[in-house]
């Protein structure tokens, strides 16, 4: 069994997904999207051509998800060695430190912004689940072709 997680080797004829991007004549980058800053200024350089009206572009940010796709998802294809070596890795994790260490932020001013961030998610989250579900005739409304 494979579980519910399929690698890209499986999914794609390309494992470099940068190169779809060729079909499309267009410029593509791969970054490393567990680096904040690095993600920062990759993207940036992409949106400054849009801006410019050079077109689109493809940004590759390789990451690593934490949880399953459901509640179902056992996660049997992994290690706990693996989760613990990418947890260590973690992109808020690590901006933060750099924050602390650059004295940017501090420790008491990083948990504010965690609290802060929780409680918006707590409030999206109830929102979302108290809001009444749409109406059927709104199936194909602000859809383009």
């Amino acid at each position: 069994l494979y579980g519910m997680s399929v690698s890209v080797k499986r999914a794609s004829a390309v494992e470099d997904l940068t190169k779809k991007a060729g079909s499309y004549d267009m410029p593509s980058e791969h970054v490393d999207g567990m680096d904040v800053l690095a993600v920062k200024d990759c993207v940036g350089k992409y949106v400054k051509l849009a801006r410019e009206g050079k077109g689109p572009s493809l940004v590759v940010c390789s990451t690593y998800r934490y949880y399953g796709h459901s509640r179902s998802d056992m996660r049997n294809y992994r290690t706990k060695e693996e989760e613990k070596y990418w947890s260590n890795l973690d992109p808020i994790k690590q901006f933060s430190e750099k924050c602390i260490s650059m004295k940017l932020l501090s420790k008491a001013e990083i948990d504010g912004i965690e609290k802060d961030v929780r409680k918006a998610i707590e409030d999206a989250t109830k929102f979302a689940i108290d809001s009444p579900l749409p109406d059927p005739t709104e199936l194909y409304s602000d859809l383009y072709a």
